[in-house]
């Protein structure tokens, strides 16, 4: 399988013409194969994250300027119960500093009735067994009003 390291997007509030459905987040040392990239690809935003930037920020700047994105998918790194991307770890204590934001991610869409509930895919790539401490998905859950899915 080949893998795919998109270039990396800086988020505007002119993104697109397109209206996205959904944002594709890679970690930039997460090799993602291209069959993936490809089946997830259509109206959809994908950026990498580097070691030196903050998922939070860059995740919450692009939901922001294109509110009609209502799936997430994240790959990210899987080590002690914790999610780590970019310079991110994805734990309680960063949950709870970045809760505001969080809560914002899809507030645009969840409140309208007759859509379906916002999804976050947490694609995890580890050397060893791939756990996730439950209170993390919860508190992501809870927050962003959307089903957490992990893989």
């Amino acid at each position: 399988m080949q893998a795919v390291q998109p270039q990396l997007f800086q988020p505007s509030a002119h993104l697109s013409p397109i209206r996205a459905k959904k944002l594709i987040v890679m970690d930039e040392s997460v090799s993602v194969p291209q069959s993936t990239i490809e089946s997830l690809s259509k109206r959809a935003i994908a950026l990498s994250i580097t070691s030196h930037q903050d998922v939070f920020q860059v995740i919450s700047s692009t939901l922001r300027c294109q509110r009609t994105i209502t799936c997430l998918h994240l790959f990210a790194q899987s080590q002690n119960g914790l999610i780590q991307c970019g310079h991110s770890v994805i734990d309680c204590n960063s949950i709870e500093q970045y809760s505001w934001d969080l809560h914002d991610w899809f507030a645009s869409v969840s409140n309208h009735v007759l859509m379906k509930r916002p999804q976050i895919h947490v694609h995890l790539r580890s050397s060893g067994l791939v756990q996730i401490e439950p209170n993390i998905l919860s508190a992501l859950t809870q927050l962003t009003g959307a089903e957490v899915i992990v893989s």
